[in-house]
């Protein structure tokens, strides 16, 4: 017998941000995903080619590809 998952993946479901994950923040810099916050809304911290880095929200943040 064959399980299939009958619920597909809504479009606008965020992927899982992963550390060295390259994102686009919302001012359009791009930078590197360096580590992570344990808090309530889950920040990351992202290091840009600068040298620069700088906390975000998940919801904040787009992946390059």
């Amino acid at each position: 017998m064959r399980l299939e998952n009958t619920t597909p993946a809504a479009a606008d479901a965020p992927r899982a941000v992963a550390r060295h994950d390259r994102v686009r923040v919302p001012d359009g810099r791009v930078g590197e995903v360096i580590g992570f916050y344990r808090a309530d809304d889950e920040p990351l911290l992202v290091l840009f080619a600068t040298g620069g880095h700088r906390r975000y929200c998940r919801a904040e943040l787009a992946l390059v590809s």
